[in-house]
């Protein structure tokens, strides 16, 4: 690969985390202002029925977001590699699968997921008539989407985020009618808002099929069914099976087993929480969005030089922008609920801060975990990695039955995140000889250490200021330009601060 093309890469990295980032923007203000309208018109119980059901249907099809990985790896290898009829092979054979795995699932989520609605959930008998709407919305929107995966996935492979940016937007819209019509509907507004999200859902997958139809040509549907293709795929797919199912049900599995010993106010805590880490997540997740098709290119095209080099500089800038945003809000987050929601369940501030520091620590092994995929082998990286996320599970329900407490059952949460970025950095040494201890080094070594500096002045001035906008300001404005500065000065190579220097440069010049 020439420095030309090299240079391009990074040019289309850096354009479409920017087209992210002003998505992300604009859907923050919106998930902000749509979140406190939705829980004041559903009320907490509601809103934890709607989260605990939602999330509960999701554990039944988590085989799809396996088959989801592997066809995006397998779309954006065929495209490293220039292969259209690779392509096109891909693309139809893992459509019928796809159609296949919907149709099968469909059934046992129907069948199982409405017998674990009925007996095991704890929700009030009086609003089980609502979460059975929740229920069947849910299934026909995942059963749905899983017939689109191959579309979504071969947008991400082209690089196309401009198409993200705009339905984020077109959805950031929707949000707003939805929460416009809960005030002034006069039917059941749980129901109501399961019905909305699932028309929305719908639109969503017929705009996306359209938009590739119409521009790639390897999305058209063809009487092909590549047999040794598909046993690649399956076999990736298949190993692939226990990590994504460990990560969802590490998340969802968490849910289910509070709403089991706490009931849904819990899940209506935990549901806010994870709307604000949703939110701050696109930060992060805008930046690999946009790195996660060259991670895989560059080892189909045999760079494993840079395709190491980028997986660096990925995991420490996924951290350093997840800690810009994370700092402030740790120490700000109970202001924050206060004039957000008003009215919120106990323990959501400290919920926030469990999964908001969760995903801290998650951003950083993302960039190593695509190398994994970008290399294919993923039989001991599930095992291993999976069964030590699935373990934190039985570990929960022991120390709940031991009366050990919530805040004890979400701190222990945390810890298998930090043995899960070890496991996969070891395995990527062993197969593309990537270094742990420079991975260390160079990421945790940097991230955590100013995450740490930049959370010393904010807690400082917490301890001496009543709460209030005065003191949420300076904390905001003065984490914020602690935290870049340090970034700057320690995080980015001399390289890369040059570059920055002469955009910023740049700009500043036409603006005068």
């Amino acid at each position: 690969m020439t420095a030309k093309t090299t240079s391009e890469n990074n040019k289309r990295i850096a354009k479409n985390t920017l087209m992210l980032f002003f998505r992300m923007l604009l859907l923050l203000f919106i998930g902000l202002y749509t979140s406190r309208i939705v829980l004041a018109n559903l009320g907490l119980v509601d809103y934890g029925v709607n989260n605990v059901v939602g999330g509960m249907v999701s554990m039944f099809v988590f085989l799809n977001g396996t088959l989801a990985t592997g066809t995006q790896r397998f779309l954006t290898f065929a495209l490293g590699e220039g292969d259209l009829k690779k392509q096109i092979d891909t693309f139809s054979t893992t459509f019928y699968v796809h159609l296949f795995m919907a149709i099968i699932l469909g059934l046992v989520t129907l069948i199982v997921g409405y017998w674990f609605l009925e007996h095991k959930l704890v929700i009030p008998d009086s609003r089980m008539g609502a979460a059975r709407w929740v229920f069947y919305c849910s299934v026909i929107n995942i059963v749905l989407g899983m017939t689109q995966v191959p579309y979504s996935a071969s947008v991400t492979a082209h690089e196309d985020m401009g198409v993200y940016a705009y339905m984020s937007i077109f959805d950031g819209i929707c949000k707003l009618a939805i929460a416009y019509a809960l005030t002034i509907s006069p039917v059941d507004k749980l129901k109501l808002y399961a019905v909305l999200w699932m028309i929305v859902g719908i639109v969503d997958l017929l705009v996306y099929r359209i938009f590739c139809l119409w521009k790639y040509k390897e999305c058209h549907v063809r009487l092909i069914f590549d047999k040794k293709l598909l046993k690649e795929i399956l076999t990736f797919s298949g190993w692939n099976v226990m990590g994504v199912g460990a990560v969802m049900l590490n998340n969802q599995g968490m849910n289910v087993l509070l709403n089991l010993f706490f009931g849904p106010i819990v899940n209506a805590a935990r549901g806010i929480a994870n709307q604000i880490n949703n939110i701050v997540n696109q930060l992060v997740g805008n930046f690999q969005t946009a790195t996660n098709p060259q991670i895989i290119k560059y080892y189909a095209e045999h760079e494993y030089e840079k395709m190491m080099h980028l997986i660096f500089n990925a995991s420490k800038f996924s951290g350093s922008l997840m800690m810009i945003v994370l700092v402030p809000i740790f120490f700000e987050i109970d202001f924050v609920l206060n004039i957000w929601l008003g009215k919120y369940p106990e323990n959501t501030a400290f919920f926030v801060r469990v999964v908001l520091f969760s995903s801290f620590v998650y951003s950083m092994t993302q960039p190593v975990v695509m190398g994994i995929h970008a290399v294919g082998k993923m039989k001991t990286v599930n095992i291993l990695a999976g069964s030590n996320l699935l373990m934190i599970l039985p570990v929960s329900y022991l120390l709940l039955k031991l009366n050990a407490g919530l805040h004890v059952v979400m701190i222990v949460s945390i810890i298998p995140w930090f043995i899960e970025v070890l496991i996969e950095s070891c395995l990527m040494q062993k197969y593309v000889g990537f270094s742990v201890v420079k991975f260390y080094k160079n990421v945790y070594g940097t991230v955590f250490p100013i995450l740490i500096a930049s959370s010393i002045v904010p807690a400082v001035i917490c301890y001496f200021m009543e709460d209030g906008w005065l003191r949420f300001f300076i904390v905001g404005l003065v984490s914020v330009v602690i935290s870049v500065s340090l970034v700057y000065n320690f995080s980015l190579s001399q390289h890369m601060r040059e570059m920055v220097k002469n955009k910023v440069k740049l700009k500043l010049e036409r603006w005068v």
